[in-house]
């Protein structure tokens, strides 16, 4: 029983991982120029996650975007928070 609960923990995992890889590979993707309204948004979903799977795919990519406008969106995302006016989010695993 144990193991059958491991084995579904481990494949959830493993398929949220992926999720989050293919969310910031097609936000990359994107060079439109109102991409970084996209970039924003993504960058709201993984500050906004539950768990930290979002965030921890994000940090494991971060030395490998040369996307400088992405890299600055996501940052905003962490640090503010909407509605607008905006307000200091101080996401406890960014600080």
């Amino acid at each position: 029983m144990w193991g059958l609960i491991a084995l579904l923990a481990i494949t959830t995992s493993a398929s949220a991982r992926q999720d989050w890889s293919g969310r910031l590979d097609e936000a990359l993707a994107d060079e439109s120029p109102r991409s970084w309204r996209g970039y924003f948004a993504l960058g709201l979903q993984i500050a906004d996650a539950e768990n930290d799977a979002a965030l921890n795919t994000l940090m494991n990519r971060w030395p490998t975007i040369d996307n400088i406008k992405f890299k600055q969106q996501l940052i905003k995302a962490m640090h503010f928070d909407l509605p607008t006016p905006y307000r200091t989010r101080l996401h406890p695993r960014v600080l």
